[in-house]
């Protein structure tokens, strides 16, 4: 070390060569960093005096172990590797000596081991990547002549590449002079070279399964944006390497292609005769059979190429994506690629795409609606106009606004156009809108909800009436030849009319029920083209039931009263019939959108006039609504909604004014905690995930409120085995209220509370068993648990608790069920102590007071003095509420 550094300084640099050498995860990164660094700030530390570092305590010595010898090995390369990031080898003061060292050593260390061979290159590339062509050719090139005298025969990947780099880095100088006959003309990146080029470039798969740095030199000559590459010259690297080299050899060569094709894609852009030669029809073969099956070998490089292409659509302002949709589903590859790939490749990228490559997209599959499949994909295959148009039809959340002109549409066409139109309206219901950002001089009502509507506020269906009504306007056709085309007309335009009305009054009152009939008026409508005769009666019903809730008065007249149904009670039987219809759209929105105001019907008070109103109700939210398993679990579902409903369904259950409303309260929460906890599940991104955990975070809020109302109010109406119920399907979220069990079960404002807290506590204890990570977790909890124990106890026995004999039974039965568990997991609780439970269970069991529990202690005692063992997880039985939480 330098005699002339201070003793810190010399003691971190020894440090930070010593940590080189370190096989530990990201200890070279950080070691290396940091070294680069310090020979950045300080020039007082020699690269001489470094590198004799590194020969002192990184040497190979023939008796070390393999392990320790490649570790050195790496760590030698990595000081040289320090060096060149530090950019001291560049420094107008810096010795030509240190230069040459430098490089010599990752010359020599290169030809030690294959697994050195990348990487040393590399380091010798950035060297040549700074220094100017007289430096180089003085003291670089006479290390490196052995390698460029080899030519094409006798080159490495490494040694190509470095070839490569000199070609880019120094076309202007007369570098050829430095390479022997054997390679050829220059420039030496031509296509005559391609066949000689695929021979090395198919050796690049040494550092399996990542890709060598070689493939970007080559990026580089093909696509530079100063470099005159054309289509033609791609073609035929293209299918010279890759189609004909790579394709047709081993499993990793096909795999080193799904990786070349991750780093290409992004350097296209708009070129779509590019992305033709990228896709080609030999790579499209091996994409769709390995794609097709999880047996295949590279069936994950498949799938992982599928999550990059779904990625890219996402910030990809080219046309690049949409002309990658065109290939997979153009002739080279499959117009169903999806189906027959068993994958939802084609519809994850088209719902990422940007604008630009959704319109082009949407131009084009109206292009094939209208001309064929054949016409624009210039197949030769056999794809009729009909199959053509079925597969349009197919493409749901397509926007097909004046797709069809003056042509025939057969009825299976139509049949499938209503079913994605049904479908798309159904996905829509579930998505929210920004109504803040439609509404600059007006604040939405902050309970309004989102779900189904546009920017504007109004809902997506009633946008589809407007459009009915212009093309009715516009004399289309289409319109024209439907049976009873003009009561159609006459519908749809009293139906605009009547939603216009609400949504001006939802915008300033928002009351529940005014929410729920511009929903049922916006989308009822569309059922008329179905069955048109049935929808009008249905839409004349809602029309009554909303005008007799408006003048929020019954006839006075009793006799009326018996023969004239109450609005409300018409509005039931609609509901009931539409929740009856083959529509996904309408079940849908009765799924997500009407559970509120059943609900408040429900907790509402009933008298002579409402009962039956009412318990119908209730028997649609509980025997209908709630057991539906249909409902969306993907990001697209208005998350925010259904937050604000579990609030209200939390207050409403809080307050619970019967029994039976209680019970169907219970339903209703249990049935919105399965839908919160599925929300997300199959999004693997961090912003889906941290929504995840803000739903859970926020059902935990919710459990807790009810946990303090049932252990500090008198008047609760939370039972126990409701209590228990929750821990038993959702131990995971419980689990997290341990610590206010264990301060209810300790500071209990009677004993009734304390005794009720022990039954929870035990409930805890049994729910756990099957799950590891939440049993190591109760070690966490332990002491408190021991310390409360032993303080009740002593309190019992010196007679100063408030717990009463008829409740000490069920303080006990915790103690025997937490002793049980400590002998059964050794492994998992090795931080418990009974001994002070025991000394005081002992005391009770002499105490004549107490003799109705004796037998309970002694099952404690001998539960206590058995010996610990390790007992494998046992899985519980599944139940039938497993199988409703099977997808969380």
């Amino acid at each position: 070390p330098d005699k002339l550094l201070c003793t810190e300084l010399q003691y971190t640099v020894q440090r930070l060569v010593k940590g080189l050498g370190s096989f530990r995860k990201a200890a070279r990164l950080g070691f290396s960093t940091l070294l680069a660094e310090v020979l950045k700030q300080f020039n007082d530390v020699s690269i001489a005096s470094l590198l004799q570092l590194s020969s002192e305590h990184l040497i190979v010595t023939h008796s070390a172990k393999s392990e320790e010898k490649r570790n050195n090995y790496i760590g030698q390369v990595f000081v040289n590797l320090c060096i060149i990031s530090s950019g001291r080898l560049y420094q107008p003061q810096t010795d030509n000596n240190d230069l040459v060292l430098v490089t010599k050593n990752l010359y020599e260390l290169s030809k030690m081991k294959n697994y050195l061979r990348e990487i040393a290159a590399t380091g010798i590339i950035d060297i040549i990547k700074k220094i100017p062509f007289e430096r180089f050719v003085k003291h670089i090139s006479p290390i490196l002549q052995p390698d460029l005298e080899k030519g094409w025969n006798e080159a490495t990947p490494e040694i190509l590449m470095i070839v490569l780099c000199i070609e880019r880095m120094y076309k202007d100088k007369p570098y050829r002079k430095l390479l022997s006959k054997n390679w050829g003309e220059t420039p030496l990146f031509q296509v005559k070279n391609y066949s000689r080029m695929a021979n090395i470039l198919k050796d690049s798969t040494h550092t399996h399964p990542r890709v060598h740095n070689i493939w970007e030199e080559i990026f580089y000559f093909l696509f530079a944006d100063h470099i005159n590459s054309s289509a033609s010259t791609l073609a035929t690297f293209w299918s010279t390497i890759v189609d004909e080299a790579l394709l047709d050899s081993s499993h990793e060569r096909k795999f080193l292609v799904f990786k070349i094709i991750e780093m290409v894609i992004p350097k296209i852009k708009d070129d779509n005769d590019q992305v033709k030669i990228i896709l080609s029809k030999e790579f499209l073969r091996t994409f769709i059979n390995s794609l097709s099956s999880p047996k295949n070998y590279l069936h994950d490089a498949a799938k992982h190429l599928v999550t990059f292409l779904e990625n890219f659509a996402e910030y990809d302002d080219s046309l690049c994506s949409f002309n990658v949709v065109k290939q997979l589903i153009g002739s080279q590859g499959h117009i169903n690629f999806d189906a027959i790939t068993h994958s939802r490749t084609v519809q994850l990228i088209v719902a990422k795409m940007r604008p630009n490559c959704l319109r082009e997209y949407l131009s084009m599959i109206k292009d094939i609606f209208n001309t064929g499949y054949e016409t624009i994909f210039q197949t030769k295959e056999t794809f009729g106009m009909e199959q053509s148009r079925i597969w349009v039809a197919n493409q749901a959340g397509s926007d097909v606004d004046d797709l069809i002109k003056d042509i025939e549409i057969s009825e299976v066409v139509r049949k499938i156009c209503r079913e994605r139109l049904q479908s798309v309206l159904a996905e829509l219901s579930n998505r929210g809108a920004d109504l803040a950002s439609s509404l600059p001089n007006k604040r939405p009502p902050k309970q309004l909800s989102s779900a189904g509507r546009m920017n504007n506020g109004f809902y997506w269906g009633y946008e589809i009436l407007l459009l009915i009504r212009e093309l009715y306007e516009k004399k289309c056709e289409l319109i024209e030849v439907l049976n009873g085309s003009n009561l159609i007309i006459n519908v749809v335009n009293e139906l605009i009319s009547i939603i216009k009305r609400i949504h001006e009054k939802t915008s300033e009152s928002n009351e529940p029920e005014d929410v729920a009939f511009e929903m049922l008026f916006s989308h009822l409508g569309l059922t008329v083209f179905e069955n048109t005769e049935s929808s009008v009666e249905l839409i004349k019903e809602l029309h009554v039931c909303y005008d007799k809730l408006s003048t929020k008065k019954q006839n006075s007249n009793s006799s009326s009263k018996k023969k004239e149904p109450l609005w409300i009670e018409v509005l039931t039987e609609i509901l009931l019939s539409v929740m009856t219809y083959a529509s996904n759209m309408l079940r849908s929105l009765c799924n997500n959108d009407l559970v509120l105001p059943l609900l408040r019907i429900t907790t509402s008070s009933k008298n002579k006039d409402n009962k039956e109103f009412i318990d119908r109700s209730e028997s649609i939210l509980k025997n209908r609504l709630c057991k539906i398993q249909d409902y969306n679990r993907s990001e697209k579902m208005d998350a925010d909604h259904t937050l604000e409903v579990f609030n209200e369904v939390t207050d409403k259950f809080l307050k619970s004014p019967s029994q039976a409303v209680f019970t169907t309260n219970s339903t209703v929460y249990f049935f919105l905690i399965r839908v919160l906890r599925t929300m997300n599940q199959d999004t693997e991104d961090s912003r889906s995930k941290k929504k995840k955990r803000d739903t859970i975070e926020y059902i935990e809020l919710s459990l807790r409120r009810i946990l303090k109302d049932f252990m500090t109010s008198k008047k609760t109406k939370i039972t126990t085995s409701f209590c228990t119920e929750v821990i038993r399907r959702y131990p995971e979220i419980s689990f997290s209220l341990m610590k206010d069990f264990l301060q209810y079960l300790e500071n209990s404002m009677n004993s009734f509370r304390k005794a009720q807290a022990s039954i929870l506590l035990s409930a805890m204890i049994t729910a756990i068993q099957p799950y590891d990570h939440l049993k190591e977790s109760l070690n966490d909890y332990c002491n408190n648990i021991e310390t409360i124990f032993t303080s009740t106890l002593s309190e019992i026995i010196e007679k100063n608790s408030e717990l009463k004999k008829k409740h000490l039974k069920d303080f006990l039965k915790v103690v025997l069920k937490y002793s049980n568990f400590v002998r059964s997991n050794a492994e998992v609780c090795k931080l418990c102590n009974l001994n002070d439970i025991e000394t005081r269970i002992e005391k009770l069991v002499g105490s004549s007071e107490h003799a109705n529990c004796k037998g309970l202690c002694k099952n404690i005692l001998s539960t206590i003095k058995r010996k610990p063992q390790q007992v494998n997880s046992r899985k519980r039985k599944g139940t039938a509420t497993d199988s409703l939480t099977k997808d969380s």
